[in-house]
């Protein structure tokens, strides 16, 4: 069975790409025999890229001053090709790293000419006359539970994004049982399939081996601990 993970929409935070490789790890551990051979689609380093984290800078900028704000340096955050194969290279035995274009029809692409079995998890849903079995994501239902923290138009658009992926994908991985008890109560009836896949974040080895010694910088002269939830 060849199956090929999609990057597409996870590559761009710390969290989506810590998930991507949870999936790939977990196929790793499965007999070669069984899911063979495999393929990560990753996100490449060329010219659009290079463009856009050159010239974001002045866009934030001028939107800044745009909105009645002080403009301020920021830089893209985002992730190199480099980093990326440093993030997968416990799994690079395992996988066909294929890097393309920051755009979902590259991933499309090249799953096909892959001639992958499945493609997944699919952050958008793929267009109707795709030919490929794929696998859908949705997160979480914070704006339900949460909505004086998000915009009626955020409100509305995860929405709109939520149903049309629980009525266009078969199948749809998320990440707690309670995701698939909300999207019973707040979406009504739909035909995917939800599966609960719980995952944590692990450390990478290379943070283990980093010298930098922060506690000078922050004045932390006693034991701390960190914690990096989001405590809205």
């Amino acid at each position: 069975m060849k199956i090929s993970i999609s990057t597409f929409g996870f590559s761009s935070w710390g969290g989506g790409i810590d998930f991507v490789k949870h999936v790939a790890t977990s196929l790793s551990a499965v007999s070669s025999t069984a899911v063979t051979p495999m393929q990560l689609l990753l996100p490449k380093d060329d010219a659009v890229f290079f463009l856009k984290k050159s010239l974001y800078p002045y866009r934030s900028a001028l939107t800044s001053i745009a909105k009645g704000r002080i403009p301020q340096w920021d830089k893209w955050s985002s992730f190199s090709e480099k980093y990326f194969r440093t993030t997968f290279a416990d799994v690079a035995n395992d996988f066909q790293f294929s890097f393309t274009k920051r755009l979902f029809k590259a991933e499309l692409a090249a799953a096909q000419k892959f001639q992958s079995d499945v493609l997944l998890p699919c952050m958008v849903p793929v267009p109707q006359h795709y030919s490929l079995p794929w696998v859908g994501y949705i997160y979480d239902f914070q704006h339900r539970h949460l909505p004086h923290f998000f915009t009626e138009k955020a409100q509305r658009t995860r929405d709109k994004d939520f149903a049309t992926m629980l009525h266009q994908a078969k199948h749809i991985v998320v990440h707690a049982q309670s995701v698939i008890d909300d999207a019973r109560h707040f979406m009504g009836d739909f035909p995917a399939t939800l599966h609960a896949l719980p995952f944590s974040p692990c450390p990478q080895p290379a943070w283990l081996e980093d010298t930098l010694d922060a506690r000078e910088k922050y004045g932390l002269h006693q034991p701390y601990f960190m914690i990096c939830n989001q405590f809205w």
